[in-house]
């Protein structure tokens, strides 16, 4: 069988060059096992929900949209700097396997958003993943 195609480390730092004005990101993160439903089946997505909502209350993140899809979430985050955005990823992820039964592949990815041209475009991807997905037939069911 066929390797499949391994995500490149990134070093999710924001280069010293570049104005650190409460920066927003596109976030994917991926289930170790791709294909079977982890995340978005009833038993899951209620205290995952939770979970999110909760660190979204405590400052420790805010996110304008979150979709979970069966293996990977997808989600508009800005963080509030306390912690760098790695760590607090990596602190939800040591969480969610604990109490909801959840594997993660390791890391993430993260894209930031320069503009609102960028933050539109991510926000229509996210809203198209279920249709693209075959999961809906339309953004708005």
């Amino acid at each position: 069988m066929d390797e499949l195609p391994q995500r490149k480390w990134l070093r999710h730092k924001i280069p010293s060059q570049v104005p650190d004005l409460d920066p927003v990101f596109f976030l994917t993160i991926c289930c170790q096992k791709r294909g079977p439903n982890q995340l978005s089946n009833p038993s899951i997505w209620p205290s995952l929900l939770e979970t999110i909502t909760r660190r979204n209350e405590s400052k420790t993140w805010h996110y304008s949209l979150f979709l979970a899809m069966p293996d990977h979430i997808h989600g508009i985050f800005r963080f509030a700097g306390q912690k760098p955005m790695k760590e607090i990823i990596a602190d939800w992820k040591r969480w969610t396997p604990r109490q909801l039964g959840i594997e993660w592949q390791k890391g993430f990815f993260d894209h930031r958003l320069r503009d609102e041209s960028n933050a539109l475009a991510k926000r229509a991807y996210i809203l198209n993943n279920l249709v693209r997905a075959n999961l809906i037939d339309t953004t708005a069911d």
